[in-house]
């Protein structure tokens, strides 16, 4: 089961219909700031986010993949996840997300 992180996370990343040329940009843009974001993470926290939040790799094909334990891959793709997080909320990426789906509902 995703946690609600993980959903926005695929949502920005995953092709979706747009309705105008208004909401393509601001998509482009909001991605464009994520994957900025991305990048300014650390490899190995960035490669595990990638993985599991993008590709969904079950967290035991990560750690094979990776070999690496279990509980490391976990906890290193939440730590990924936090520090993804400040990036963005300190881009300013974060809040324009939440407000550009608060105004779709």
């Amino acid at each position: 089961m995703k946690n609600d992180r993980q959903e926005k996370l695929l949502q920005i990343i995953s092709a979706k219909p747009i309705e105008t040329q208004e909401q393509l940009l601001e998509d482009k843009e909001l991605k464009t700031s994520l994957y900025k974001c991305i990048d300014k993470l650390p490899e190995k926290l960035r490669i595990m986010l990638i993985l599991r939040d993008i590709k969904e790799f079950s967290y035991d094909d990560i750690a094979k993949f990776t070999n690496t334990k279990l509980g490391t891959v976990k906890s290193q793709i939440n730590r990924a996840r936090l520090m993804l997080k400040k990036l963005l909320e300190k881009s300013g990426t974060f809040m324009d997300y939440v407000e550009s789906k608060e105004i779709e509902r």
